[in-house]
């Protein structure tokens, strides 16, 4: 539960700003989205990004059991 383990479980580094500015940022479905972008030297690169990945639900059993 460091703010780096955190930083790096919800992906918060990842490219996503756009998507998750309009229409507020809570009680969204995560998903996955691809993503192309043009360098300072005009070389597209596509990614792969996760988007919402701060409304998976995939840890509350492991969290309930630490809690307990």
């Amino acid at each position: 539960m460091t703010p780096y383990a955190i930083e790096n479980r919800l992906k918060l580094r990842n490219p996503m700003f756009l998507e998750t500015a309009s229409y507020g940022h809570m009680g969204r479905k995560p998903r996955n989205v691809s993503k192309t972008f043009t360098s300072l030297d005009a070389k597209k690169v596509e990614y792969d990004v996760d988007l919402f990945t701060w409304e998976k639900l995939d840890m509350i059993e492991l969290l309930k059991n630490i809690i307990k």
